[in-house]
């Protein structure tokens, strides 16, 4: 009998696949040896050297298949990542495998074994541009500077802030009031809060004050025993006959008309002072300069007093007005009448 060696194409009907079936039916088409399959070097040879004993090309096993000729290109190349995924690649084995009539099991089987599966995601299709529009890149990068802008912004606020609250220095009484004995300082006072305040300052050399005028007949009236009504009748007696003039000094008639020492007394000396000022009760006071300066700042005991120095520009500033008797020239003058006062309008 002759042998067909012609091509298989010759009698090969594409619309059917080259089944196992259809090839037994055909006589004219010689079987491939599946030892030649098996002993191949991997699975893409020996579906390369089936295909090649049919004398098929890769475009006739895609048009059987229905698969792309790249993908049976990467299949007999051993190229599995140029495909979609595992289990499209193994669809695409079992298909060119069935197409060339070889067992499809050992085809998969030989897959697993040459191709082991490292759990790796779908693949998205080949050939599709995955670049992100200009546009959103754009969008992107903004937003990014304008958080990180005002995330620079809050830091530098707070470290301003932070930096004024700890340099900022708020005149407190308690702080003043550094003269207190230890037991009288408020707990939550520690040393390093206190502010140190030296002994009162005399009054600046280029200061002057005149002499404090002295009533017409007050120092003998009060020293002979007469009251101050009585001194004050002499007084008014002695301007209207033409004595000098009278300063104007508002004087008290209730509790001691005098000054009188009943603790420790702060300040100037007595010659050098004017206004005295005697606690009938604890209260604070506080004794500025024109400039802000704290000549005295103590918290006075029931009976201690201070006498004022004859310097211009003093202020007076007491927590309690109506806890101080005002003494003016040793005479009980009228009560303070606001917690600021300056000293010049005491001593008239």
């Amino acid at each position: 009998m002759a042998r067909d060696t012609g091509p298989v194409s010759a009698g090969f009907d594409h619309g059917v696949g080259l089944g196992s079936g259809h090839l037994e039916q055909n006589a004219r088409i010689a079987l491939f040896d599946t030892n030649l399959f098996d002993q191949a070097e991997s699975l893409g040879e020996g579906l390369r050297a089936a295909r090649q004993f049919y004398t098929l090309s890769l475009q006739d096993v895609a048009s059987l298949t229905r698969v792309r000729r790249v993908y049976l290109a990467a299949i007999e190349d051993m190229k599995f990542d140029l495909l979609p995924s595992r289990p499209f690649a193994q669809g695409y084995v079992r298909a060119y495998a069935q197409c060339l009539g070889l067992d499809e099991v050992s085809a998969l089987a030989r897959f697993r074994a040459e191709v082991p599966d490292e759990d790796e995601s779908f693949k998205g299709p080949v050939g599709i541009d995955r670049q992100t529009a200009p546009q959103i890149r754009f969008i992107a990068g903004a937003v990014l500077a304008v958080f990180v802008a005002v995330l620079v912004w809050n830091i530098i606020q707070r470290s301003v802030q932070s930096h004024s609250a700890a340099s900022a220095v708020v005149p407190d009484i308690e702080q003043a009031a550094s003269g207190l004995p230890a037991n009288m300082r408020p707990a939550h006072l520690g040393q390093t809060n206190l502010v140190a305040i030296g002994a009162p300052m005399p009054a600046p050399a280029e200061s002057t004050l005149p002499n404090a005028y002295v009533t017409p007949g007050l120092a003998e009236a009060t020293a002979a025993g007469g009251s101050v009504d009585r001194a004050q009748s002499n007084a008014k007696a002695a301007l209207a006959a033409g004595g000098a003039p009278m300063r104007a000094i508002a004087v008290s008639t209730a509790g001691n008309s005098t000054f009188t020492p009943k603790g420790a007394v702060y300040g100037a000396a007595a010659q050098q002072s004017i206004v005295t000022l005697q606690a009938n009760r604890s209260a604070s006071i506080i004794i500025r300069g024109a400039n802000g300066t704290v000549y005295f700042a103590r918290q006075l005991a029931p009976g201690e007093a201070y006498r004022a120095p004859m310097t211009s520009g003093l202020t007076l500033d007491v927590s309690d007005p109506t806890a101080l008797s005002v003494y003016v020239n040793g005479v009980q003058a009228s009560p303070l009448g606001a917690s600021l006062t300056p000293l010049s309008r005491i001593a008239g």
